[in-house]
């Protein structure tokens, strides 16, 4: 019976964004890079990993019409800056609502 002995490295992300509100609007926008050292393994078979790079650009939209109410909408997408390597991309767009209760 042999163990099997994993050697990971170091990652990290550097993001920059900024948005602007008008009454009850928000809209922003960021974009972020990361990096991941690759993860070695020793046995039972020895196989050396990659390292992942890939950077995520997103926009959000915000509405609050009331204390109550809000809603976001925002859109991920991987493909678009960068140079990306040994990582699959993806496009996401996610929509949330919240409702609030005074206590």
């Amino acid at each position: 019976f042999s163990r099997a002995s994993l050697n990971p490295g170091w990652g990290g992300s550097l993001g920059v964004g900024g948005g602007y509100s008008y009454k009850s609007f928000r809209a922003g926008a960021n974009l972020t890079w990361t990096y991941e050292d690759p993860i070695d393994s020793e046995a039972p078979q020895p196989s050396k990993g990659s390292a992942q790079r890939f950077a995520t650009a997103a926009l959000v939209f915000s509405y609050m019409p009331s204390e109550e109410w809000s809603g976001s909408l925002s859109f991920q997408d991987q493909t678009l800056f960068g140079a990306p390597t040994n990582t699959n991309l993806g496009r996401g767009v996610s929509l949330q609502l919240q409702r609030r209760w005074s206590r």
